[in-house]
């Protein structure tokens, strides 16, 4: 089913770019990951690493997108993927420390609490420029959307620790609470011979971007994605438990809960950005730029600056947040950017990139 509406997403941008055959075409590629506590490979593996740092935050955005502009309208196709987690630091450093066989201090309350977003969708969005005064204009757009995967949903509580010489019988106390939708398992359910069949959400959402100029040197760009939307789900699945664990009490422990299919509209978070370009002398070409992204997880912040070179517009990159740098190029016909905070990819904690291709045909 999701192929079908691909392809009729598919029909509808090339019916729009034969109508509009003389514009070039643009094929845009952006990834984005980061982990705070652990490499991004260590965390998409088993948590395994020598150490763990202070974070709260990880997520990994992708999308791929073919576009086509025509005077004040975009048309665009694109396959968009999204995983958001936020989560406290007790709660990464407890699932550390059970990954890597080591034995939690003693007499510990750990706060425990994650929130967890995943969608894998594909869409058509169509685009409207309007112009608010010289140099200022507003786009608003509009997506469809068919989204095959998600996860949604949140895991809190507390434990209490108690001297032990392994990970199974530290807790003492532990209080939990689980309630998340979804269209596969992500805990196991299956052992419990739960398979539900989902079938794929169909939604939409809206996008709006100000951009204008303050000055003859300094350009500026507020741009908030998914500011509203929703995924309609007939027959989502969802997993609601509840644990109390007492090693004093009788019994010892009580789990209730249950598993569950019923009809969803699943908010799509919203996210962001804004970005300043200043070109500090009019008659010289050097650029810098500084701009922060934000979504569900962590909001990262950027500085540049570039400068033209033998055809080619080339910069340098610097995340603070994250400590990442990076180089961008800029060759008219198609933009690279690449960023990462090591050069050892099995030990980043953030990489991120970018490629647009424009074409005429």
């Amino acid at each position: 089913m999701l192929s079908l509406v691909f392809q009729s997403f598919l029909l509808c941008f090339l019916l729009c770019s034969h109508t509009h055959a003389n514009q070039p075409i643009i094929f845009q590629l952006t990834a984005d990951v980061y982990s705070e506590p652990i490499p991004i490979d260590a965390f998409t593996d088993d948590w395994v690493y020598p150490y763990l740092k202070q974070g709260e935050a990880a997520f990994a955005q992708g999308k791929m997108e073919l576009i086509q502009t025509y005077q004040q309208q975009t048309y665009r196709i694109f396959w968009q993927y999204d995983y958001w987690l936020k989560f406290t630091p007790d709660a990464a450093k407890l699932y550390y420390q059970y990954a890597n066989d080591d034995i939690p201090e003693q007499k510990k309350y750990y706060d425990l609490g994650i929130r967890a977003v995943h969608l894998d969708m594909v869409g058509f969005r169509w685009d409207n420029q309007y112009l608010l005064r010289p140099n200022w204009s507003m786009t608003y757009g509009v997506s469809l959307l068919k989204a095959a995967h998600t996860i949604d949903g949140r895991f809190s509580g507390g434990a209490l620790g108690q001297s032990a010489n392994n990970f199974k019988d530290y807790a003492q106390r532990i209080h939990a609470s689980l309630d998340y939708w979804y269209d596969q398992p992500a805990l196991h359910e299956e052992e419990l011979a739960w398979l539900p069949d989902v079938t794929d959400g169909l939604g939409f959402s809206t996008y709006v971007s100000i951009s204008g100029q303050l000055s003859d040197q300094l350009k500026v760009q507020v741009q908030v994605d998914d500011i509203y939307g929703e995924i309609h789900w007939k027959d989502l699945a969802r997993t609601q438990y509840h644990l109390n664990y007492d090693v004093d009490g009788r019994p010892l422990y009580q789990i209730t809960g249950q598993l569950s299919q019923s009809r969803k509209i699943q908010r799509i978070p919203t996210s962001g950005l804004w970005k300043f370009e200043y070109q500090p002398w009019l008659t010289h070409p050097l650029q810098a730029t500084v701009g922060c992204q934000h979504n569900l997880s962590a909001n990262l912040c950027q500085l540049g600056v570039s400068y033209p070179w033998a055809g080619y517009r080339i910069g340098a990159l610097l995340e603070p947040t994250s400590s990442a740098v990076g180089v961008s190029i800029d060759g008219g016909w198609f933009e690279l950017k690449y960023l990462a905070d090591h050069l050892n990819t099995n030990q980043a904690h953030r990489m991120g990139m970018s490629l647009v291709a424009h074409y005429l045909w």
